[in-house]
């Protein structure tokens, strides 16, 4: 991820998605309502999904707070910038559970693909 935000920042960009590799369940209309709700002049630089008022991914995050993602050491994640800059962060509302599953296992993959057929009608 390091290398993807100093690439960013060489690019005229207003913000970047954050978006994690094991969540296959973010979708597109996810991802239009965290672009649509992004406005850093109105104090909503950094974009964070919420799913019954539980924080999810992906993130957006406006360009001058990258500089303080690179300042991350360890294993600390961007929760404790969300907590550092409250005052320009926008909880958005969402109702995918999709943004909340994080698929780190192949058994936590098998629970995601069963709810999913469920939610399709697939009884297979």
């Amino acid at each position: 991820m390091i290398a993807g935000i100093h690439h960013a920042l060489t690019l005229p960009l207003d913000g970047l998605l954050i978006a994690l590799a094991d969540m296959p369940l973010v979708g597109a209309e996810d991802l239009r309502a965290l672009a649509a709700a992004f406005d850093p002049a109105a104090g909503r630089a950094v974009i964070v999904p919420t799913v019954s008022g539980q924080r999810g991914n992906p993130t957006l995050w406006a360009r001058d707070l990258l500089p303080e993602m690179l300042a991350l050491t360890g294993d600390q994640g961007a929760k404790r910038l969300m907590d550092r800059f409250t005052d320009r962060l926008f909880e958005l509302p969402r109702e995918n559970p999709g943004l909340l599953a994080d698929l780190d296992t192949p058994e936590a993959y098998r629970i995601a693909l069963a709810s999913l057929r469920l939610s399709l009608g697939d009884t297979k």
